[in-house]
């Protein structure tokens, strides 16, 4: 064999197992141990910022944030403990600037001077029931916009990655 031959040959088994890895179903995560409630005012900072956002919209966004929690907390909880979640101040990052005109009303400016800004309380328990840790912590990201983000298409991305970060901070122990 020459070096060509051994070089299709090497790329050909990497191209494999990144294709299994690819294709491999990610695990199962049960988020019933984790919930996650909205304080009646939550949303009262952004919607000054942008008030044209709809009620169902705001909805699917918590709806969303969620999911995503509810996914990220779930895989660092031992078996038998559940975590709490009480959301009570959330500004989206960016803000509609009302001075660029009527047809950019809808639109969100995302700067660095609007950060992505997250207040909530949690409380985590033991199988028995017992307060493992609580808090309420407040969570900023001044750098959002220089930062490396995996959700690139997601309109919550700086929002989940402030969330990512809580979660690893929070719980680093944990598997």
């Amino acid at each position: 064999m020459n070096v060509c031959s051994i070089g299709r040959v090497c790329l050909l088994a990497v191209t494999c197992a990144l294709a299994a890895c690819a294709t491999s179903p990610a695990p199962q995560v049960s988020t019933d141990a984790v919930t996650v409630q909205y304080a009646p005012d939550v949303w009262r900072a952004d919607l000054r910022k942008a008030p044209n956002e709809s009620e169902a919209a705001l909805r699917s966004t918590e709806q969303s944030l969620t999911r995503h929690i509810q996914e990220r907390a779930s895989r660092v909880l031992s078996a038998g403990q559940k975590l709490d979640i009480a959301f009570t101040h959330i500004e989206r990052a960016g803000s509609v600037e009302p001075w660029r005109g009527p047809s950019s009303y809808d639109v969100r400016i995302v700067r660095d001077i609007y950060p992505p800004r997250i207040d909530l309380t949690f409380r985590l328990l033991a199988a028995d029931g017992s307060t493992l840790s609580s808090g309420k912590r407040e969570l900023r990201d001044l750098g959002f916009l220089s930062r490396t983000n995996m959700y690139s298409n997601d309109p919550l991305r700086y929002e989940k990655t402030l969330l990512d970060d809580w979660v690893r901070k929070e719980f680093p122990q944990r598997p």
